[in-house]
């Protein structure tokens, strides 16, 4: 697990959490609603990456060819090994690209839902009125002094 990673599930956490302390009624209703339309959103990405992937590797690996068959003046080719290719790393990196370009759209949907959660959230939290600050006076003080002196039972030293 990379440190993107790592980042992502903490803010999508974060989020939540967030999620839990402000949300009233309709709010959750949205979240609901939001994280659902991205988990189908995720589940479709990702049965459509299961379906094409051997047209996307295919592709990938008739760039990758066309790209090490092509004439350069300036160097040879990675994939170019004694003048012949190398077919197995022309694979290998064909898998990697494709992998890579599924990782990426993933990880452009989990940011799109991550901002769409954040205008969620300042949306709630510009609604919910926030209380006048709490200060305490001589009189409450005492009350509470009282409150909690009648609470407790005397003490009284045993040996």
């Amino acid at each position: 697990m990379s440190a993107s990673d790592l980042t992502r599930l903490f803010q999508m956490a974060s989020l939540q959490h967030e999620a839990y302390k402000n949300f009233a009624g309709d709010d959750w209703h949205r979240y609901r609603t939001i994280r659902t339309h991205y988990e189908i959103e995720r589940a479709e990405l990702n049965r459509v990456y299961r379906i094409e992937y051997d047209t996307r590797l295919e592709v990938a690996r008739t760039e990758l060819l066309r790209r090490a068959t092509q004439k350069q003046w300036d160097h040879r080719p990675r994939f170019v090994v004694n003048g012949r290719l190398d077919h197995q790393a022309i694979e290998r990196q064909a898998h990697r690209q494709v992998r890579d370009a599924h990782i990426s759209d993933l990880t452009k949907l989990e940011a799109m839902e991550c901002d769409h959660l954040r205008a969620l959230i300042e949306e709630s939290r510009s609604r919910a009125p926030t209380p006048p600050p709490r200060e305490a006076g001589p009189q409450e003080l005492q009350r509470l002094k009282q409150s909690f002196q009648s609470a407790a039972p005397p003490r009284t030293r045993t040996r």
